[in-house]
């Protein structure tokens, strides 16, 4: 009789093999009137697996590994004919995709869904060509000596350290406390790519978004600098104070990632009051859309540093214009990590000495620097039972309130008054709910 799972099986071979052919039959050889392998020569590679895999189940151990075996042996020989008539070394691109499909047919008859979806992930990559070859000759060799040094401390560094509680009361974890600075230093290195490759060419609104990903503070000092440096002109204040409400409303959802790593629950718990701090700022800067357009004369979707004769192929300096300047530096991420270590002393001696008003004000302290890291404190310090959930949840709203009176004071000082004012003004609203959550939640 006929067995239909193994008619599936063969029809799924078929499929995810045809899938990967199609892929490559859009691609044409340049220089050459021939396609590279298509759908049919991708649909047999992959069925030839399959058939084997079902062979060596009914009899012929083995058949699976000569058959693999002699194709390959096969796949060879055509590279090297390849080589001959061509002057240069041959991508090999499709012949690797093709050795895949069949290993994906020869897993069908075991794993049949396991195969389908990988199959569709092997045409997704190939796919992306085109995308990964612009973005890769738009790196420099700072962001790619920068990238290494992240994986490095990601894979290497960062398994060595210990994975066991230290110090006073035990509340150091060096293990936890490398992770969380590699988590927050993830952040920030894909806020800066998303700069990098977006970048202010998106407009304004983008470039606030994403340098509020990578860092709000950095968008609220370069910001400011333009401003004082513009003569105070509106043509610039209007736009700087969009991109600054733009970046300080994604800090409390930046925030809520990080704390969602460390504890899920402090972050559920966080989910309503930070969205409703940050919703006005997204209210206020949909209202000064239309007049910052107007005066800073900017096109949607471009801003004016695209007036210049720069190339659309030229890297982008949207990065460079925000301050900052390299995706990922050892000695900022290894700062981060001592101003984690005391803020955690910190709070841990204010709840100690002073209970839990002690812990709201190491938290509003703490945000003067930063809010990721007084935030990530109290979610460990709640998980562990060092402080409940009330607490943990009004000491990261008070953090968040000082992180922005701090962007309101460096506009004052480091910008303009009107600045100044008129990030106020903006934030006011961010101010008066986050006081009304703090106080509700009690």
């Amino acid at each position: 009789m006929l067995d239909w799972q193994i008619v599936q099986n063969i029809l799924i071979s078929l499929a995810l093999g045809a899938v990967v052919g199609l892929e490559r039959q859009s691609h044409r050889i340049e220089g050459s009137p021939r396609s590279s392998s298509g759908v049919r020569t991708f649909a047999l590679a992959s069925l030839l697996g399959t058939v084997s895999a079902i062979a060596a189940d009914n009899g012929f151990p083995g058949l699976v590994y000569l058959t693999g075996g002699g194709y390959f042996l096969m796949i060879l020989a055509f590279l090297f004919f390849e080589f001959r008539e061509h002057d240069g070394i041959p991508g090999i691109t499709t012949e690797v995709a093709a050795l895949i499909v069949f290993v994906l047919g020869a897993l069908v008859p075991s794993n049949p869904m396991l195969a389908a979806a990988l199959g569709v992930i092997v045409a997704a990559i190939l796919s992306i060509k085109p995308y990964t070859h612009g973005a890769v000759e738009k790196l420099s060799q700072t962001e790619i000596l920068a990238t290494m040094k992240f994986l490095l401390v990601l894979v290497v560094i960062l398994p060595m350290l210990p994975d066991q509680a230290m110090g006073p009361d035990n509340i150091y974890n060096p293990r936890e406390l490398g992770l969380l600075v590699v988590l927050i230093s993830a952040i920030s290195f894909a806020g800066y790519f998303a700069i990098r490759f977006m970048g202010t060419r998106r407009g304004i609104a983008l470039t606030g978004a994403l340098g509020g990903l990578a860092s709000s503070t950095a968008v609220t000092l370069a910001m400011a600098g333009r401003v004082k440096a513009s003569g105070d002109a509106p043509q610039m204040r209007v736009p700087a104070t969009f991109a600054i409400i733009i970046a300080n409303a994604i800090t409390p959802i930046r925030l809520l990632i990080a704390v969602a790593v460390v504890n899920v629950s402090v972050a559920t718990s966080l989910t309503l009051p930070l969205l409703a701090i940050c919703a006005p700022s997204v209210l206020i800067a949909a209202i000064i859309w239309p007049r910052m357009r107007r005066l800073a004369g900017i096109d949607e979707g471009v801003d004016e540093d695209d007036t210049d004769d720069t190339p659309d192929s030229a890297p982008d300096d949207a990065s460079d214009s925000l301050g900052i300047t390299n995706p990922f530096r050892l000695v900022p991420a290894i700062k981060f990590g001592l101003v984690f270590v005391l803020i955690i002393s910190v709070v841990h001696l204010a709840r100690v000495y002073f209970g839990q008003s002690g812990t709201y004000i190491a938290s509003f302290l703490s945000g003067f620097t930063g809010v990721s890291a007084i935030g990530i404190a109290l979610a460990r310090m709640q998980d562990g039972g060092e402080a409940t959930m009330l607490v943990a949840t009004r000491g990261i709203i008070l953090a968040v309130l000082a992180n922005g009176l701090v962007k309101i004071i460096m506009c004052i000082t480091l910008g303009s008054k009107k600045l100044g004012l008129h990030v106020t003004l903006a934030l006011l609203p961010i101010f008066v709910i986050g006081i009304f959550v703090f106080v509700m939640l009690g």
